[in-house]
């Protein structure tokens, strides 16, 4: 699945392509502290390497470097929703408490603007976390995993609340794989340690992931005329497996419209 979604952002990201500016095609380098699961993944990728030892940094047990795409995130996005908004699709708000809002009345439900209830003939269910409280759906094995990020300002190097702990531990990580991070000017005159990060920090961020166990749902039903595909619970892999879990999730959409 996530290969599927890689080998979509790669032909995205193809010079020339109009997508193009949503990516940036780099070389990446991992070190790794404890050995990887094999075979690695990784090593479906381009130009995938292991590092030689002398590369790796002190504390790393295994170094390997492969090419692959980053993605500007709000560029991406925005460029999505041009490209559904100029193939027909458009964009209603709304808040319902249960499916069969839909089911029964389409867009009515949230837009009542429209000529009245006209069920649909599909609907996709990518809820994230409210597919735990979505009625209808319920789904239990539904569960937030607190997810936290430290943005740091370091151009030299190319590549809920937020709790000071983990804040620390990330930098601690961070600074034992790649002390280049601290600034020249400060490692030139002297030995760098993790607190000299600290000042760099632009920004803490946090917010719930939603898992599920069992893994993601990407299943069918349906109710009456109207065909439900279920497609959540990606966690924090939202956009490495988003192409390719929407592949998945269409081909169960097709087989149910061709009941």
């Amino acid at each position: 699945m996530d290969l599927d979604t890689f080998h979509t952002m790669w032909e995205m990201s193809a010079p020339g392509s109009p997508s193009e500016h949503c990516f940036l095609r780099m070389t990446q380098e991992e070190y790794h502290r404890e050995e990887r699961p094999q075979p690695d993944v990784h090593g479906l990728m381009p130009d995938y390497k292991e590092q030689p030892r002398e590369v790796w940094p002190t504390s790393a047990v295994h170094g390997i470097s492969f090419t692959t795409v980053t993605v500007d995130t709000p560029v991406y996005l925005e460029y999505m929703m041009d490209r559904f908004i100029n193939n027909g699709g458009s964009v209603i708000r709304g808040t319902i408490q249960h499916i069969d809002q839909l089911v029964e009345g389409g867009e009515y439900a949230v837009n009542k603007e429209g000529g009245g209830p006209v069920p649909p003939d599909a609907i996709i269910v990518c809820t994230g976390l409210g597919a735990r409280t979505l009625g209808g759906v319920e789904d239990k094995d539904v569960y937030p995993v607190r997810g936290q990020t430290v943005l740091l300002r370091a151009p030299w190097i190319k590549f809920p609340r937020p709790r000071p702990e983990i804040t620390r531990d990330i930098l601690e990580r961070v600074f034992d794989l790649c002390p280049e991070l601290v600034p020249p000017e400060i490692r030139a005159v002297r030995e760098p340690n993790v607190d000299d990060l600290l000042p760099i920090i632009i920004e803490e961020g946090c917010g719930f992931r939603p898992t599920r166990k069992g893994g993601i749902r990407i299943d069918g039903e349906q109710r009456g005329s109207v065909a439900i595909v279920h497609n959540y619970g990606h966690g924090g892999y939202g956009y490495i497996s988003s192409w390719g879990s929407a592949t998945r999730a269409l081909a169960v959409l097709e087989r149910l419209l061709e009941k």
